[in-house]
């Protein structure tokens, strides 16, 4: 029965500021047999992300990746979780470092009310844990950001485990950003893809690499190849350009007949 490993949204912020390796440890996991997931929270802060070519390129990257993307838990299930998140526990502590009194509402950091994405993110977590998927093993939690120093509390207070993966360095959070194209080469043999301004898709056709040539190995197309039609006729080009081409092309043999 393979385990499951939930990404947070900050997973794919690495991954954009250029942290290949958390990359490569998502395909390690895929390669392993293990699940990935992505929460149902993850999954609408990214559909939601303001910038519609980011949006775009991270939710083909999910399609591609054939990532498991979790459906939204009912909130009266998770009322306990969201209840416990939010209230401080024994050992917390305020921002200038001193204790305060379990039970009380959370003033800062994770938790600190019922709508931020640190609450719903581990409320998920904690309820695909409690009532595991079909076929599910263990559940696991693979964080990039604070969360990941809290990992005992996670898992004694809320039923939370990190991933290993965790231990994963960051890069700092001012990197510039990667273009898309640069994230998916991180990974291997995805296809390539184009993202209009407007977030539209489309995936760019593999080149056409070599052919083969009679009497020999692979031999790169040469422009003059390029040019002719289909059929082996000449495109339609300008009767001079043609014959420019050819010439151009005839003392190195790359011009064949068609």
């Amino acid at each position: 029965m393979p385990d499951m490993t939930c990404l947070d949204t900050s997973c794919f912020g690495q991954m954009d500021r250029g942290n290949k390796a958390v990359a490569e440890g998502i395909e390690e996991l895929i390669r392993s047999g293990e699940i990935v997931a992505v929460p149902d929270a993850v999954h609408q802060e990214l559909k939601n992300a303001p910038d519609p070519v980011t949006r775009a390129a991270s939710l083909r990257l999910i399609e591609d990746l054939k990532l498991r993307v979790l459906p939204k838990p009912d909130r009266e299930a998770m009322g306990d979780q969201y209840n416990r998140y939010a209230q401080t526990v024994p050992g917390d502590k305020d921002k200038y470092g001193r204790d305060v009194a379990p039970g009380q509402p959370k003033a800062g950091g994770p938790g600190a009310s019922p709508t931020n994405r640190d609450v719903v993110v581990v409320a998920q977590v904690a309820h695909y844990s409690a009532n595991k998927p079909a076929g599910v093993g263990q559940v696991r939690l693979w964080t990039a950001d604070r969360l990941k120093s809290q990992g005992p509390t996670l898992a004694q207070q809320y039923g939370v485990t990190l991933s290993p993966k965790c231990s994963i360095p960051n890069v700092p959070g001012g990197s510039p950003r990667e273009h898309y194209s640069t994230v998916r080469g991180y990974f291997s043999n995805l296809p390539r893809i184009y993202v209009s301004a407007d977030g539209v898709v489309t995936v760019v056709p593999p080149p056409v690499v070599a052919a083969v040539v009679a009497g020999g190995g692979p031999r790169p197309f040469s422009p003059a190849a390029r040019i002719r039609g289909s059929r082996g006729r000449p495109a339609m080009l300008p009767p001079a350009r043609r014959r420019s081409v050819a010439a151009s092309h005839s003392a190195c043999g790359c011009w064949t007949s068609g």
